[in-house]
């Protein structure tokens, strides 16, 4: 008997739908800033509603932490460079954290 990761269990708790939305969720969040969709064309590809779309992302837990999941494979081996990264910004310049890593860090 195998037992199922994670990400397995988080999946069987959403829909095909919300399943859907966390990779296009995420394949727009990898694309760079300027060519970015906005939230509402994302939702009007999915054929749902804004107010859905924003609620699956802020409120409905199992959808945010499959995001999390998946988001681990999206980044791969980059997780080493990013987290790196986040060190150097977090300690900051002149002895001046950057608040936004510090927000980041704490999220």
């Amino acid at each position: 008997m195998s037992r199922k990761s994670r990400r397995d269990r988080l999946a069987e708790q959403l829909t095909v739908k919300q399943q859907k939305a966390v990779y296009e969720l995420l394949d727009n969040e990898m694309k760079p800033y300027k060519e970015q969709r906005q939230l509402d064309e994302i939702a009007d590809d999915l054929e749902i509603n804004r107010t859905t779309l924003y609620r699956w992302r802020k409120q409905n837990q199992a959808f945010i932490e499959f995001k999390k999941e998946v988001a681990k494979d999206y980044l791969g081996d980059e997780v080493g460079l990013f987290a790196e990264a986040l060190k150097r910004s977090i300690r900051g310049t002149n002895g001046v954290p950057s608040m936004k890593a510090l927000d980041l860090y704490a999220k």
